[in-house]
Formats: C-alpha cells, sequence, structure tokens
C-alpha cells in the first residue's frame, strides 16, 4: 500500500502494465527462471487481464475527454459493456487516481490529470 501512496496520483500512468517482454523478463530477473515457469500461465492471464481494464480506461479517457460531461447511462453506452459493475470498478479506481471528478453527482467529467495521463498513453 506505501508503494501506492506514493505513486498516486501524481502521476498513475507510471503503473499501467508493461509490455509482455518486460512482464517475463522482470519476472524471471527478480524471482527466477523455475518461478516464471511454474507460474507462467496465471501471470500471464492476469497480465492479459490488467491491458483490458488499461484498454478500458484510455477508451473512457478518450470518450470523456471529446465531451464537456457525462452520465453513468452514457458512459455504459460508449464502452459497449454489458457488465456495468466492471465499469463502476474502473470509474472508482480513476476516481482513486483523480483522473476524473464528480462520479458522486451522477455528471462525470475528466480532470486535468486524467487528460495528461491520455496523453502519456
Amino acid at each position: 500500500m506505501e508503494q501506492i501512496n506514493e505513486k498516486y496520483p501524481e502521476k498513475p500512468w507510471e503503473l499501467k502494465p508493461c509490455n509482455f517482454e518486460d512482464l517475463e523478463n522482470k519476472t524471471r530477473q527478480m524471482m527466477g527462471n523455475e518461478y516464471w515457469e511454474k507460474n507462467k500461465e496465471d501471470l500471464i492471464e492476469k497480465w492479459k487481464e490488467s491491458v483490458n481494464i488499461e484498454n478500458k480506461r484510455i477508451k473512457l479517457l478518450r470518450f470523456l475527454s471529446e465531451k464537456d460531461k457525462v452520465t453513468l447511462n452514457e458512459i455504459y453506452e460508449a464502452m459497449g459493456e454489458n457488465n456495468t459493475n466492471e465499469v463502476l470498478k474502473i470509474l472508482a479506481v480513476m476516481k482513486f487516481q483523480k483522473l476524473i471528478e464528480g462520479i458522486d453527482n451522477r455528471l462525470i467529467t475528466i480532470s486535468d490529470l486524467g487528460k495528461e495521463y491520455l496523453k502519456n498513453s
């Protein structure tokens, strides 16, 4: 938790998923070859999930950057996501990272930090 507090919300884009080669290389370097071979499938699945979430985050930020204010229903439609809980989880993290503002009043806007995040993506 301390690492998260050190990184968020100043530059949240620094914790985006790495590319696949870095995942393997860093895991082998830090944990050893045996650990990588034993846990490879699980690590790859978690990495794919984080990349998928990051892609949704970028899609959402792009949508918000084109609009002034949007409602949750507009976000659900734009994301094409049937699972609204998934969208809400992403929004909650983005609110914590201060990439978006205004979830409480049902109108959501992109923050200046969110615009910077989008530029760094």
